[in-house]
C-alpha cells in the first residue's frame, strides 16, 4: 500500500469515528491502482490493525481454495474479534455485527452469514470440524486446521485460542467441582469461630458474619470467589477473612501459611497494599506475607520473550493466593497462575462480575459465575456475593442498577428526571446530570472551566524555586492532586473527535497553551510499568515546573510525594480524559462520561456501568438517546466453552 495514502487514512481515523464517512478527496486518493490493493485499502477503513490485514491476506494466499474475497473479510473479522479478547466467534456475531463493522467497506458483508457453509466446505485446508461435544467442554484435539468450526456452523475458533481454552479448562477442573473441595479439619473450624468471637468487636479490622462465612468458604475449597459491585466492601471482607484465617491457622499449626497478594496491574497491586495496611503491619501475622502485593506477571516471573519462572514443574510456595480485580485477568494469565499453584494451595478471586472484562482474551470472572445459582454449578457454595453498597448512593446507585438490568426505556425516563443541573440532597447522595453531547468546542470550554474554577495555575513559570525544596511548598502541591482526584473525564474510546486522545490534546491547548507540549499543572499517566522507579501502568501524577525544569510528581504513602525529571519518563500521556477501561479500579468524586455517536461497536452495558460506578458524588452523562438505548441493549459477548464447563459437575 502507498505509504502516504496509508498515513492519510490513519490521520483520518485518529480524528474521526470509524462510522463516519471519510472526505471525498481522501476516497479519491485511496482509489486502488492495482487489483491487489483493493482489500487492504478498504480494510484499513474499518480501523483494523495493519498486522491483522496482512495476516488475513497471508492465510488466504496459503490455504484458500475458493471464495477468496469473502474469506479475506471473514478472516479479518475473526482476527479483529480475537484481538479484542474473544475466544470463540459466534455465527450470531457474523450475522449481526460483521455488517456493522465492514458494511461501508465491503458491499457483500451482509451476505457472509448466508454463505458460511459454502465458504467452509469449499476450503478444507483452512477449516476443520470440532469433534462431537468438543465445543461444549474439553477434548483432545487431533490434527487441526487453522480454524475450527461446529458442525452446525454456530461457532468458530482460531486453533491457538482453542488450545489455550482447553489448557485452562483442564486446570480449572482440578480446583473446582468435587475435585476442588478440601476437608477442613475440626481444629481449623473451631479456630475460625474463636478468632471471630475475639475479633468481631476489636475495631482494628471490621469483622462481620460475612467475614466468617468467607473464611469458612476459603478453608473448604481450592478455588473461592468474592464478588460484588463497587463499594460493597470486598476489600474489607478480604482483609477480615485473612485475619481470621491466619489467626485460626496459628492456633492449629506452629507455622503460618504463606499468603501471596497479586493483581493484574501494578496500580491495583499498590491499592491492595494500601487497603490492607493494618493487616500487613500486624507484627504477629507479618511472617505470612513474605512478599508485598505484586502484579501477577511479577509473581509468575514473566518477562517479555521468556517463559514463566514458575509453572507446574516449579510451583509457587504460597499456601493461599489472593487475586484482586479478577475481572481484569485474561485467560492466558489465569492459566499461568493456576498452573503455578502447588497441589495443596488455595486461591481466592476478588472482583466485580459486572465490570468490563480483561483487555486480552476472555471474560473469566463473568464466565466462572454464570448461572451460579444452579445446583450443579462447579463452584456451588464457594462464592460470596455482596450486594449492599457503602460507597455511593442516590442517582448513581439507581442508574447503575438500571444499566445492568438493561432496561433502556426505564433508564431514559430516569435520565430525563435529571436533565439540567445536578440534584444533591447531601454529600453522600450521588447525583446525576444528563444531556446531549455538545459540540467539541463547547464541551472543551465546559470541561476547562471546571478545572479553572480551582484557581490553580496551568502553564507559565510555575514555582520560582528549585525542585529540591518541594517539601517547603507541599501545601501548594496538594491542591493539584485533589483536583485530579475530584474530576475525571471518561470515554469508551481513544480514537475519534470525542476520544481521549482528542480530548486531552484539546484541554492541553485550552489550559496549557500547547496541544502537544508539557506544562505546569498537566496531569499525566504512566503507560508502562517502570519497576526501577516503582511506577506502574495507570499511575497518575502531575507535571510541575520549578526553576530547574519540569518534574513529574506522584503520591507516596510514606514520603507524601516522589518526583522525577520529566525527561526520564518516556512512557506517559496526558490524563484529563481516560478510557473507561483505564479507569477500572479507581474512584473519583465527579465523573464526566461521554458516549459519542460512532462508538456503537465499543459500547455495552458493562462500559456504562463501569463509568457510572467510578463516581463517589456525581456523574455528568452525555450522549444521545439512540446511543444509550443501543448501549443498554448490548452486553459484552465473549463466548467460550467455560460457561458450559462450569455446569458439568
Amino acid at each position: 500500500m502507498n505509504r502516504s495514502r496509508s498515513k492519510a487514512v490513519q490521520r483520518f481515523l485518529e480524528l474521526k469515528s470509524i462510522r463516519e464517512n471519510p472526505p471525498s478527496g481522501l476516497i479519491r486518493r485511496l482509489k486502488p491502482r492495482k487489483e491487489g490493493e483493493r482489500f487492504p485499502l478498504a480494510a484499513i477503513l474499518t480501523g483494523s490493525e495493519p498486522l491483522w490485514i496482512q495476516s488475513a491476506e497471508h492465510m488466504v494466499s496459503r490455504y484458500a481454495d475458493s471464495r477468496k474475497e469473502e474469506l479475506r473479510w471473514l478472516l479479518l473479522y475473526f482476527l479483529e474479534l480475537s484481538s479484542q479478547g474473544h475466544i470463540l466467534i459466534s455465527s450470531e456475531d457474523i450475522r449481526d455485527d460483521l455488517p456493522l463493522w465492514a458494511g461501508k467497506c465491503y458491499a457483500r458483508a451482509d451476505q457472509l452469514y448466508d454463505n458460511l457453509s459454502l465458504i467452509v466446505e469449499e476450503n478444507p485446508r483452512l477449516f476443520s470440524a470440532l469433534q462431537e461435544g468438543e465445543s461444549r467442554g474439553m477434548s483432545e484435539p487431533g490434527e487441526r486446521r487453522p480454524l475450527l468450526y461446529a458442525s452446525d456452523f454456530s461457532c468458530f475458533y482460531l486453533l491457538k485460542k482453542r488450545r489455550f481454552e482447553q489448557q485452562f479448562l483442564e486446570l480449572l477442573g482440578n480446583i473446582s467441582g468435587e475435585e476442588g473441595k478440601i476437608d477442613v479439619s475440626p481444629d481449623l473450624i473451631s479456630g475460625l469461630h474463636r478468632a471471630y468471637e475475639s475479633l468481631c468487636d476489636s475495631g482494628d479490622i471490621p469483622i462481620s458474619e460475612d467475614t466468617l462465612k468467607a473464611a469458612l468458604m476459603v478453608g473448604g475449597s481450592r478455588l473461592s470467589i468474592i464478588t460484588g459491585g463497587p463499594g460493597t466492601g470486598k476489600t474489607t471482607i478480604l482483609a477480615g477473612l485473612l485475619r481470621l484465617f491466619l489467626e485460626a491457622s496459628q492456633d492449629s499449626s506452629s507455622k503460618l501459611p504463606e499468603v501471596r497478594l497479586c493483581a493484574p496491574t501494578g496500580r491495583a497491586a499498590k491499592r491492595m497494599m494500601e487497603s490492607m495496611e493494618n493487616l500487613l503491619q500486624n507484627p504477629v501475622l507479618q511472617s505470612a506475607f513474605s512478599h508485598p502485593a505484586e502484579t501477577i506477571h511479577k509473581v509468575l516471573g514473566l518477562r517479555p520473550g521468556s517463559p514463566a519462572l514458575y509453572d507446574e514443574k516449579r510451583t509457587l510456595k504460597a499456601d493461599l493466593i489472593i487475586v484482586d480485580e479478577a475481572s481484569m485477568v485474561d485467560l492466558n494469565l489465569m492459566t499461568g497462575l493456576f498452573r503455578a499453584m502447588k497441589s495443596s494451595a488455595r486461591i481466592v478471586l476478588v472482583g466485580d462480575r459486572d465490570q468490563l472484562p480483561s483487555v486480552e482474551s476472555g471474560a473469566l470472572l463473568s464466565d466462572l459465575l454464570f448461572e451460579m445459582e444452579k445446583p450443579n454449578h462447579r463452584l456451588s457454595g464457594r462464592v460470596l456475593s455482596l450486594s449492599k453498597v457503602h460507597r455511593n448512593s442516590g442517582a448513581i446507585l439507581e442508574s447503575s442498577r438500571l444499566v445492568i438490568q438493561g432496561d433502556g426505556p426505564e433508564f431514559l425516563n430516569f435520565l430525563k428526571q435529571h436533565e439540567g443541573l445536578p440534584v444533591s440532597a447531601s454529600e453522600n447522595s450521588g447525583w446525576l446530570r444528563y444531556g446531549d453531547l455538545p459540540s467539541f468546542k463547547d464541551l472543551l470550554s465546559e470541561l476547562a472551566s471546571e478545572f479553572k474554577a480551582s484557581s490553580l495555575k496551568f502553564g507559565g513559570a510555575g514555582f520560582r524555586r528549585p525542585s529540591r525544596e518541594w517539601k517547603g511548598i507541599i501545601h501548594e502541591i496538594d491542591p493539584y492532586f485533589k483536583l485530579y482526584r475530584d474530576h475525571i473525564i471518561l470515554s469508551p474510546t481513544r480514537k475519534g473527535l470525542f476520544g481521549t486522545a482528542s480530548l486531552n490534546r484539546g484541554l492541553n491547548d485550552v489550559l496549557g497553551g500547547n496541544p502537544d507540549g508539557d506544562y505546569h499543572g498537566q496531569p499525566v499517566m504512566v503507560t508502562r510499568n517502570d519497576y526501577e522507579r516503582s511506577l506502574f501502568n495507570g499511575d497518575r501524577g502531575v507535571v510541575l515546573r520549578f526553576s530547574d525544569g519540569l518534574y513529574a510528581f506522584f503520591e507516596d504513602p510514606e514520603a507524601g510525594y516522589r518526583c522525577f525529571p520529566l525527561l526520564l519518563l518516556e512512557d506517559r500521556e496526558t490524563s484529563y480524559a481516560l478510557t473507561i477501561h483505564k479507569s477500572q479500579g479507581s474512584e473519583y468524586n465527579k465523573v464526566h462520561i461521554l458516549m459519542p455517536d460512532g462508538s456503537e461497536r465499543l459500547i455495552s452495558r458493562e462500559i456504562l456501568y463501569t463509568g457510572i460506578t467510578r463516581a463517589r458524588l456525581g456523574v455528568t452523562l452525555y450522549g444521545s438517546e439512540e446511543v444509550l438505548l443501543l448501549c443498554l441493549s448490548r452486553g459484552v459477548r465473549r463466548l467460550s466453552g467455560i460457561r458450559t464447563f462450569m455446569q458439568s459437575s
